[in-house]
């Protein structure tokens, strides 16, 4: 074939596989009903998840374009956005990561990194703990 394939390392549909993957295992694990969620507690969620999505391409040298594209589908695939609206909250993140951006989205990115960080040590309580303080900070503050 002309077109050089990409290992199966640095696969897009894998990677996309393994972060639906890590998020719905989090989810779970964390007794969040997406789905049922508040608006603002979906909007944590997804920029907390956006967090893990970047931090496991990250961690497969995966390329700006390719966690954007892989963040759209996680958005669709598990946390059931309509595209529009995985569009709209993905570049909200994208957008926050320029420096004097918005603060609060940053850290619950940070936040969502972190988690990815607990899950790949095994942490799930640590990873558990981490989502649910940010749902209690909010409602405490909300």
């Amino acid at each position: 074939m002309f077109w050089k394939r990409k290992s199966e390392k640095h696969s897009l549909l894998l990677r996309r596989e393994e972060c639906n993957r890590v998020v719905r295992a989090a989810l779970s694990a964390s007794g969040i009903e997406f789905d049922r969620a508040s608006l603002l507690q979906q909007a944590l969620v997804g920029t907390f998840v956006f967090g893990m999505i970047y931090a496991e391409c990250l961690a497969h040298s995966l390329q700006p374009p390719e966690v954007h594209a892989i963040a759209l589908c996680v958005f669709q695939d598990t946390l059931h956005y309509t595209p529009e609206a995985a569009a709209q909250g993905v570049q909200a993140c994208i957008a926050s990561t320029d420096p004097g951006a918005h603060e609060t989205i940053r850290l619950m990115m940070h936040r969502g990194i972190q988690g990815y960080a607990q899950h790949a040590a095994g942490d799930v309580d640590g990873l558990v703990a981490n989502l649910r303080d940010i749902l209690r900070q909010f409602a405490m503050n909300g």
